[in-house]
């Protein structure tokens, strides 16, 4: 399977940065982390799908993403699979779990001030893993600690 990923900012003209092998798709997170280290982002993957990013952002049916937020040394992240007209239900929202809730706020939309709820943030390091894993594989990173979330701003 051919996975290409892409990340890139909160907005439709937000900064995005692709990869289109596996082997550069943890330089392309390292980069846009040290380019924006704080605030909110999303990692998207395409599976086998010969089309253009433009012409695959139009089909909101068929989209999977990781929405991330970073604040200093913590950090949050969801993933989504279904698309921005599907009915998620509560198996399709996955997201990142600390047992320890930390207090840092973490931004879940920054136009909107959400934020993660405190018991989704744990540490930039692990955040940044998932992220890498996420872009190489389409996979969660099973050695991340998550949970099923059915609401996730606070």
């Amino acid at each position: 399977m051919k996975i290409e990923a892409r990340v890139g900012g909160d907005g439709v003209t937000a900064p995005r940065l692709v990869s289109t092998s596996a082997a550069d798709s943890a330089a392309m997170i390292d980069r846009f982390l040290a380019d924006h280290p704080e605030g909110v982002m999303f990692v998207e993957v395409k599976r086998d799908d010969p089309r253009s990013w433009d012409e695959w952002k139009d089909d909101l049916e068929d989209i999977e993403y990781m929405h991330v937020g970073m604040a200093g040394d913590w950090a949050a992240a969801q993933y989504v699979r279904g698309g921005f007209r599907a009915k998620l239900d509560i198996a399709s929202v996955r997201a990142t779990h600390n047992r320890t809730p930390k207090t840092e706020p973490v931004p879940y939309d920054e136009v909107l001030k959400w934020y993660f709820p405190p018991e989704t943030v744990i540490s930039r390091e692990q955040v940044r893993r998932l992220m890498i894993h996420y872009a190489t594989t389409g996979e969660w990173l099973d050695e991340i600690p998550s949970r099923n979330h059915d609401y996730l701003v606070r």
